[in-house]
């Protein structure tokens, strides 16, 4: 960790996983590939974006919830208990699932998870005797609201286009409206979103249209042109479309940031065969299958692909 006291900056999983990816698949003999941009342990995540600074503060903060709800719980009628008491159950729960999932960096878990803890404390608060530790005046949701919200939004943390983006693009990918059109307003309130493009891209190919998907794509390798998936996602375009040029120049990129990426070695396979270099077309078909053996699809052998 370069940062360890500051951290590498909001959204620098995100940022940085495409770039990364292929060192990561080549230490973990277990993957194939990577699609996440989360650590999947909020935990990690805030150590590595805002360092152990952000992630002491975001604790002191959780432990004072603990604390002003535990000192009044106790003074609260029946009904203000039961109902605090399921809040603060929620809560304990957010706490424990950010272990192993990433509830407080996706939007709307994480509004709902703030918007609780706002609730405890707000009812904590209400009464004279809220524990050993009592909460600065400062500290209540209204005014860390008021303060905080335009703050943020000022300074670039919080982004309403970027949230609006994500809105779309989780939209999209569920299949709701029609997801071409969701992905294009993602794109258009976030042009630099990597994952938009991509994604856009992923459904476009699927949907046949590949020279729409090469666009995307290229799009996306604009802002990170380090991911061996979209190199190699370009370089099956262009050997589909029969430019054997460009096949090879983004397979063999791919090739750069992820050494032991079978399928691009398959992919150069494809290439030399189709332009009469067979000795290199032997040598790349062996080290995908050696990478890989199940790496030849749709069950054909090794002597189908020599002879194809």
């Amino acid at each position: 960790m370069e940062h360890p006291l500051s951290g590498a900056g909001a959204g620098a999983i995100r940022r940085l996983n495409p770039e990364k990816e292929g060192s990561f698949l080549d230490k973990n003999e277990g993957f194939s590939y990577v699609t996440t941009s989360y650590s999947h342990n909020d935990y990690l995540q805030l150590l590595a974006e805002t360092g152990a600074a952000g992630l002491i503060l975001f604790i002191a903060f959780a432990f004072s919830i603990a604390v002003v709800f535990g000192g009044s719980v106790s003074s609260m009628g029946p009904g203000e208990s039961l109902f605090s008491s399921a809040l603060f159950s929620s809560f304990i729960f957010f706490m424990c699932e950010s272990f192993f999932n990433f509830p407080l960096f996706s939007f709307p878990s994480s509004a709902l998870f703030f918007a609780i803890t706002g609730l405890i404390a707000s009812f904590s608060l209400k009464y004279k005797n809220p524990g050993p530790v009592m909460l600065p005046g400062f500290f209540r949701p209204a005014f860390a609201l008021v303060f905080f919200v335009p703050a943020a939004v000022y300074t670039g943390f919080i982004k309403p286009g970027a949230l609006a983006s994500d809105f779309y693009l989780q939209g999209a990918m569920k299949g709701g409206s029609p997801a071409y059109d969701d992905f294009s307003r993602s794109i258009s309130l976030e042009p630099d979103n990597f994952y938009s493009h991509v994604f856009c891209a992923d459904y476009l190919s699927s949907s046949g249209f590949t020279s729409a998907a090469a666009d995307e794509y290229g799009r996306a390798l604009e802002y990170f042109p380090f991911s061996p998936d979209v190199l190699y996602n370009m370089g099956s375009i262009s050997l589909y479309k029969k430019d054997y040029p460009a096949a090879e120049k983004y397979f063999r990129q791919a090739l750069v940031y992820y050494p032991g990426f079978a399928a691009a070695h398959l992919g150069l396979f494809r290439v030399y065969s189709s332009t009469g270099r067979k000795i290199q077309a032997q040598e790349s078909l062996e080290t995908a299958v050696t990478l890989d053996p199940a790496v030849i699809s749709g069950g054909k052998s090794v002597l189908q692909e020599r002879t194809k």
